[in-house]
Order: C-alpha cells, then sequence, then structure tokens
C-alpha cells in the first residue's frame, strides 16, 4: 500500500476540496499497521471525475517525487527487532518524562 500517495481534487463550482486516498488491503492490515485513511477511497476518483465533465484535469508532483515517497514509506513500514526495541526505549523515556512533568508542575508556574 502507498499511504503516502492521496489525491486533492477541487470542485471549483463547489468551492470545495476532497481528498481520496489509498485503502488497507487484508494482508496489509494484519502486517504492516497502515496509518490513517485519507478522505475518500481512491477508487472513486475516477467516478467522481466523470461527474464533472469538460472539466480541467492537473496533476501535481513529478514521477520522481513518487518513487522518493514511496522509499521513503517502504523504510518506514519495515521495522527489525532491533528497531522496534529502540522505538519501545524512547516511548518508555518519553513517558516517564511526562509523568515527571505532570508530577511537577503547578497552575501559574512559568519556565
Amino acid at each position: 500500500m502507498s499511504w503516502c500517495r492521496s489525491t486533492g481534487a477541487t470542485n471549483a463550482a463547489e468551492r470545495q476540496w476532497e481528498r481520496f486516498g489509498p485503502r488497507a488491503t487484508p494482508d496489509e492490515l494484519v502486517w504492516e499497521a497502515p496509518g490513517d485513511e485519507v478522505g475518500r477511497p481512491a477508487a472513486e476518483l475516477e467516478a467522481w471525475l466523470s461527474e464533472r465533465p469538460g472539466r480541467t484535469v492537473r496533476t501535481a508532483g513529478a514521477s520522481g517525487e513518487d518513487a522518493l515517497a514511496s522509499g521513503i514509506a517502504e523504510v518506514r513500514i519495515r521495522k527489525d527487532e532491533a528497531e522496534l526495541d529502540m522505538l519501545r526505549t524512547a516511548a518508555t523515556f518519553s513517558l516517564a518524562g511526562f509523568e515527571w512533568v505532570y508530577d511537577n508542575t503547578v497552575a501559574g508556574m512559568t519556565e
């Protein structure tokens, strides 16, 4: 799944934006824990455009940017056990820091 890819479409006549984004497959939901879904399903974009005949369609972004975003997403998806351990450790330290702040601050306190 390419969760970095979404499409923004504007309907100037109605002064509104629509976002269309990919949806995870059942396998991706099990193995990759993809992020939140973006806007309407990307599969609906073609029908949305066909309901607005005669409108100009413009594409932003170069294919090189798409390849870069796809590569970054792929690296971000794949985590080995060592990286997961580092993330867990970082989360533990972050939680400890927030708990300290919560326990040691009072209303009206300044930096």
